[in-house]
């Protein structure tokens, strides 16, 4: 019987794939400063991986896309329909889709989402 909860896994798997690149730094760091001498300041160390986290980010959510298209057109399949926001994240979407929630029927105004 398993003891971790769906969302315990997820956010571990998440949490992993964020501390990995945290950890290279800072083995990268301590292999420089002990073995060859070049000490890299705390400030690039922390505005590194504060910039590195997002473009792993990044670079792992366009390699995904790459492959499903891939995976998809092997296949012979079509790509599900993605809802096109104009704010990051389609947050502008989700507000809009609260805001007809809660003044009309359920569904109703979500045609143009597609």
């Amino acid at each position: 019987m398993d003891c971790l909860t769906p969302g315990a896994v997820f956010l571990s798997r998440g949490f992993l794939t964020l501390l990995f690149p945290c950890t290279i730094i800072a083995g990268a760091r301590f292999i420089l400063d002990k073995e060859f001498g070049i000490f890299i300041p705390t400030w690039v160390i922390v505005t590194g991986t504060c910039l590195g986290i997002p473009i792993v980010m990044i670079v792992s959510v366009v390699w995904d896309e790459i492959h499903q298209r891939r995976r998809a057109a092997a296949l012979g399949a079509r790509l599900v329909p993605r809802v096109k926001g104009r704010w990051i994240g389609n947050i502008d979407v989700l507000f809009d889709q609260v805001d007809k929630t809660r003044n009309s029927f359920l569904g109703m105004g979500s045609g143009h989402l597609f």
